[in-house]
């Protein structure tokens, strides 16, 4: 037994030993792999000033080729030295690695503008791309900025202000970005317009206080929701829809889109049709589906109350004439005969060349002559009438005889004028 534990003390003791060297050699590995990156991210800082250098001197000459070419290979080698270079730990965490990131990025912006300029063309997809890589490597390091460094202390702040002016423009440009390509390039859209509202909670723009300064929020939920739907992701689509209703661009648009999600689903259909008329009350979409609804659910005093507003509010006078018109149908369809003749009247009046407004009327004030075929003055006063909304149909509509002649002869006739219902005899027998 005592010869057992002896055996062990050994082992403990080994075994100490060779965990300390252990410990020792991980140490001296981690410090070994910490300078190689810190190496490298000195060596990608000198690449990115000699890139800038060249882009200064590039700059007075822009068509120098061999200065284009220096260039180029002088941000190829500085993002890639930096992108090895952040593959250590502590160097990921490191402001100035992703402030190179950044610089590297806002040179390929500039020579981009530039040659737009000069040439009219750019590769959107590559400049998009650029204007997100701004946004998100200036924000990192800002955020690294806010970290202690390697010994625990806290980092002194260079990199916020300048920064956070150069990423102001990049990331409004991540809403163009997101209304370029959402149809085509949908989750390249969602990248983009997801960078654009992490940036509303972002410390590193808190100073600018966006949620009071920009104005495009309500706008970007539009496009964000347009992406989801081109990948016909609908339940991902809605929250944004709902939000973007309060943009003043694609308020209405975002609405429609809400009515269409809800076809199936008719209470919620009739409430975005209800919020759009209401909201915008000048807009067809609207008001001519609610109409419609509620013509389906035969309410037909609320479609008369929905064209009542169309005729009282609406810019366009044609939109006034086609509200009268199908307000003046409604009364006709529910056989109220005399109110669906002021109301075609009313419609003649906004529109004088509104042919089927006068064949209502036409129709209206015949059956009304019927109705009071017992009181001969009264009846003879609607054919009257009936004879002058038809000769009005003749007088819009002439190769239209479906429309005119045999109300003609029948009215002339049903009046005791028949000698001038002879005139129009022949459309009797078609």
């Amino acid at each position: 037994m005592k010869k057992l534990i002896i055996i062990c003390a050994a082992m403990l003791a080994v075994s100490g030993t060779m965990f300390g060297q252990t410990d020792k050699e991980a140490e001296k590995a981690r410090k070994a792999a910490l300078k190689e990156a810190n190496n490298q991210m000195d060596d990608a800082e000198t690449a990115l000033n000699n890139a800038n250098t060249t882009y200064q001197a590039l700059k007075a000459d822009p068509s120098n080729a061999d200065l284009t070419a220096k260039l180029q290979a002088a941000l190829t080698d500085a993002e890639s030295l930096i992108s090895q270079a952040v593959k250590n730990e502590t160097v990921g965490k490191d402001p100035r690695a992703w402030n190179i990131f950044g610089r590297v990025e806002t040179i390929k912006m500039s020579r981009m503008l530039e040659q737009r300029q000069a040439t009219g063309e750019m590769d959107m997809n590559a400049f998009f791309e650029n204007q997100y890589n701004i946004v998100k490597y200036f924000s990192t390091c800002d955020a690294c900025e806010k970290l202690p460094d390697e010994k625990g202390k806290e980092r002194k702040v260079i990199y916020h202000d300048i920064n956070q002016q150069l990423a102001q423009g990049p990331r409004q440009n991540l809403l163009i970005a997101g209304s370029n390509i959402f149809d085509k390039q949908p989750d390249d859209c969602i990248k983009y317009m997801n960078l654009y509202f992490d940036s509303f909670k972002d410390p590193f723009f808190a100073s600018l206080d966006l949620e009071k300064t920009d104005t495009m929020k309500n706008d970007a939920y539009f496009i964000l929701a347009s992406a989801y739907l081109a990948k016909q992701d609908t339940t991902s689509a809605v929250p944004y829809l709902e939000k973007a209703i309060a943009s003043n661009n694609y308020g209405q648009n975002a609405i429609f889109v809400l009515m269409q999600a809800n076809k199936d689903n008719n209470a919620e259909k009739v409430k975005y049709m209800k919020m759009g008329y209401e909201m915008y009350p000048q807009q067809p979409a609207f008001y001519k589906n609610l109409y419609q609804e509620y013509m389906n659910e035969k309410k037909f005093d609320d479609a008369r109350a929905v064209l009542d507003q169309v005729v009282a509010t609406n810019d366009d006078v044609n939109e006034k004439a086609w509200a009268s018109y199908y307000k003046a149908a409604t009364y006709y369809n529910e056989e109220k005969i005399q109110q669906a003749f002021d109301a075609f009247v009313k419609t003649t009046e906004l529109k004088d060349d509104y042919v089927e407004a006068f064949e209502g009327a036409g129709n209206c004030a015949w059956k009304l002559a019927m109705e009071n075929d017992k009181n001969k003055a009264v009846a003879k006063g609607w054919y009257e009438k009936a004879i002058t909304y038809y000769e009005k149909v003749r007088e819009l509509a002439p190769d239209d005889s479906d429309k005119w002649g045999y109300f003609l002869y029948a009215v002339y006739n049903n009046s005791g004028n028949v000698a001038k219902s002879k005139e129009f005899a022949k459309y009797a027998k078609k």
